[in-house]
């Protein structure tokens, strides 16, 4: 495959194309965002101290954007042998307008990945628009909401792509839409408190119909949760119910679920903080031919700060896979997908500091579906050249194991695969 415009001179002018004409509101709006500063500092706002805003009446915008070019020895994540190298540049715009009141706070951001890629194939446009709204009503009685609009892609040889050849390769494109509202009664520091709310989502692919056809869904999905101090410290046991209710373009794949959690939410201290919660979900198929199954299930959000200027975050989840690949068949089990990433961030000086993350990504299920797992490496190091401007190197090295399937020949060959990408960065804020 030679789809490169690099190999015929053409790169430079797609990338210049892709990033004038698809971005140009943004970045024009970035550009008024730089000459019209309001000096109100937040610190770290985005990973960096002293970020400025723009003053907008009585609310705040807070622009920055990020500038990457990249090396991906396997971009394709195909075996060894038909590897393919790619170059690519990025640019991320990151808008966050705040207005905060006493009582009330409104927090919107629009997140953008505009990736123009040396393989056409691969080249994307990613938008994430979102905002969360915070009432406290009265001292007990306290009111959250959010919405958030994606439009997103799988990266090619993951997920529904997985084991494809290069030759025609396309993205899978999809428009994820999540509302979620949850009422609070109790104050915070209260002895006991009840949350209750309700989540509803709505992913649809728009792209690939060979592999995604029958695969969009909607979710709805109340709850509620109960949680009670055990400490003078304000740490909390918790228990959670979940009714979630699946429906998917292709009905053999709809389901119900009841989840039940028990946890443990810490008191925010100096050095520790965060929660961890586990049980099972019992999952009910529509279909006479999907069994049904109740399985164990956990989230986990906790941090450590040895130092002030050290911090570790560990973040896990284990749920029933909704995007991914299970196939319907004779009493076929749906996927299992398992979820844990360690983070270490570190800042060595005022200027200099550095981001490290192991994460890992485990798909299990029974034949057909194939167990596979993907591990990942990530490392980050950031020098801080002015205050609004960081410059930095940046490394993921990716693998994926994929067990065979003995009893059943899905036409997937080989898809374990290794991919090394590396970059430098520019990232500025006011």
């Amino acid at each position: 495959m030679n789809t490169s415009p690099l190999a015929s001179g053409s790169w430079p002018q797609s990338i210049f194309n892709f990033f004038v004409y698809k971005p140009v509101l943004v970045l024009a709006a970035f550009a008024v965002c730089l000459t019209s500063a309001h000096a109100q500092t937040v610190l770290g706002r985005f990973g960096v101290e002293d970020a400025q805003s723009v003053k907008l009446g009585e609310t705040d915008l807070f622009p920055a954007l990020r500038l990457d070019f990249t090396s991906n020895d396997n971009a394709f994540r195909q075996p060894d042998q038909a590897a393919i190298d790619t170059t690519g540049v990025t640019v991320s715009p990151d808008l966050v307008w705040v207005a905060d009141r006493r009582l009330l706070s409104l927090v919107g951001r629009y997140q953008g990945e505009y990736h123009a890629s040396s393989e056409d194939a691969l080249s994307f446009d990613d938008h994430t628009f979102s905002i969360r709204a915070d009432a406290d009503l009265s001292i007990r009685k306290r009111l959250s909401g959010n919405l958030s609009l994606g439009f997103g892609h799988q990266g090619f040889g993951t997920e529904l792509t997985r084991g494809e050849s290069t030759e025609g390769a396309e993205l899978v494109e999809f428009t994820d839409f999540l509302a979620e509202g949850r009422y609070r009664y109790g104050a915070e520091g209260a002895r006991g408190n009840i949350v209750v709310g309700a989540r509803a989502r709505s992913l649809g692919y728009t792209s690939r119909s060979d592999v995604t056809d029958g695969r969009s869904f909607t979710q709805f999905q109340p709850f509620a949760q109960f949680s009670l101090r055990i400490s003078g410290g304000n740490t909390r046991v918790l228990s959670e119910i979940r009714i979630a209710s699946f429906s998917f373009d292709d009905s053999r794949r709809d389901r119900n679920d009841l989840s039940l959690l028990a946890g443990v939410q810490l008191a925010t201290r100096a050095k520790t903080g965060g929660s961890f919660s586990f049980g099972v979900v019992q999952s009910d198929s529509a279909s006479d031919d999907v069994s049904d199954e109740t399985r164990f299930i956990y989230e986990a959000g906790l941090f450590w700060e040895p130092t002030t200027f050290s911090k570790f975050d560990l973040q896990g989840s284990r749920e029933i896979d909704n995007e991914g690949s299970s196939l319907v068949a004779n009493n076929a089990d749906s996927s299992t997908l398992d979820r844990l990433s360690l983070n270490w961030n570190h800042n060595w000086s005022s200027r200099l500091s550095h981001l490290a993350v192991l994460s890992v990504s485990n798909r299990s299920g029974e034949c057909p579906e194939r167990d596979r797992s993907i591990v990942t490496a990530q490392f980050e190091l950031n020098l801080q050249i002015r205050r609004w401007l960081s410059a930095g190197f940046n490394a993921d090295v990716e693998t994926q194991q994929v067990d065979d399937c003995m009893s059943f020949d899905n036409g997937l060959d080989d898809l374990d695969y290794d991919n090394t990408q590396l970059g430098i960065h520019l990232r500025a804020t006011l």
